[in-house]
């Protein structure tokens, strides 16, 4: 009967990749990362903003004129957010995306 014997060879290490621990990402990976985040949302909120404006001029918000014809909105700012004029703010928002 013979003896099995597994084989383990010692490890090699490379001269091109010598084992190191754990390590933090680069601060410039980090803050690019961070401007590409700043930029999405500087890029995505207008776009929904003035898609629920729209919206909001669609379904005629509500105003009154005074004696000198300047307009006054009657309303609060949660009428605002009906759910035509939020709808067109993800319509906005999906067409530049998709753009």
């Amino acid at each position: 009967m013979s003896q099995l014997r597994t084989y383990n060879p010692t490890p090699r290490r490379s001269i091109h990749s010598p084992k190191r621990g754990p390590q933090a990402l680069p601060l410039a990976i980090v803050a690019a990362c961070a401007i590409i985040v700043v930029a999405a949302g500087a890029a995505f909120l207008p776009s929904l903003i003035f898609g629920v404006a729209v919206g909001n001029v669609l379904l005629g918000a509500p105003f009154h004129l005074d004696d000198t014809m300047r307009a006054f909105y009657t309303g609060n700012f949660f009428q605002l957010l009906m759910p035509f004029a939020l709808l067109c703010g993800l319509v906005s928002l999906g067409m530049i995306v998709v753009q």
